[in-house]
């Protein structure tokens, strides 16, 4: 499985830059709406193999946002889990976030 870093890496050199600045309202309602689309993408799977390809969508979609990680962070500690499996999922990215 690709890391996080390789994958940022590759997405970067493959596309241009398209990162605008949201700022203040925008960025909030960004951060909501990318939550629950976490929360909601994650409650639907009942496998392993399924919670991995829902995070590696979810990384690729955050990728093509292009916010920083931190902000990216905000928004997985916001999500919650169902089980302890998600809870897991989430915490794991959140850690490879963190440690970018």
């Amino acid at each position: 499985m690709t890391t996080l870093k390789e994958h940022q890496t590759a997405m970067s050199t493959d596309m241009p830059e398209l990162k605008t600045e949201a700022i203040g309202p925008e960025l909030s309602a960004l951060k909501m709406k990318l939550r629950d689309a976490v929360n909601c993408s994650l409650t639907t799977c009942q496998t392993d193999e399924e919670r991995a390809a829902v995070v590696a969508t979810i990384v690729e979609f955050f990728c093509a946002i292009g916010l920083d990680d931190s902000d990216y962070v905000e928004v997985l500690s916001n999500c919650g889990g169902m089980d302890v499996d998600t809870d897991d999922a989430i915490d794991s990215l959140i850690e490879e976030y963190e440690a970018e």
